[in-house]
């Protein structure tokens, strides 16, 4: 007797979740912003952060409120974490030399001739794909995807108009 309940309630819930659809379904159009803005929300605001999953998912690399010329060495919020980024995100604050800008680099050191890219205060980029380095000599740059080696904070007049991102 107990059997045929719980077989019957099995009954009616598959039928009732294939009348409905599944429940991931409707926020699937939503999430791509969710999960950063979750975190711009959730956070106090003067850091750059930056995760291994788009939307701002799987595992935060890391979050500063300084420069970081290296992510691959201890020392300034980023450890072991170059080239995994695939999310990012500038919460930064309001700063009274105007250093509100977070210029993301190809390689290590601010090193911008191999390329950089700038997120603006408030701004995220839920996946990086297809982003490439801007370069002023217009040579050939590397994805932004996988790549990112250090960043700091600039002034918004430190980054060329082709190099925005967000």
């Amino acid at each position: 007797m107990r059997l045929t309940r719980l077989a019957a309630a099995a009954v009616t819930l598959t039928a009732a979740l294939s009348m409905t659809g599944p429940a991931w379904a409707s926020e699937a159009s939503t999430s791509k912003l969710a999960g950063c803005s979750d975190v711009k929300n959730g956070w106090s605001n003067g850091n750059v952060f930056a995760f291994n999953q788009p939307n701002c998912g799987g595992t935060m690399l890391g979050y500063t409120r300084g420069n970081d010329p290296d992510w691959n060495a201890a020392g300034g919020g980023f450890v072991n974490d170059a080239n995994q980024a695939v999310s990012v995100l500038n919460d930064g604050g309001t700063d009274p030399n105007g250093l509100t800008v977070v210029a993301f680099y190809d390689k290590i050191n601010y090193d911008y001739r191999y390329g950089y890219r700038c997120l603006d205060m408030g701004d995220w980029v839920p996946d990086l794909s297809g982003l490439v380095y801007y370069r002023a000599d217009n040579l050939p740059a590397a994805l932004v995807k996988n790549t990112i080696s250090s960043h700091q904070w600039v002034t918004r007049s430190a980054c060329a108009g082709p190099s925005w991102m967000g």
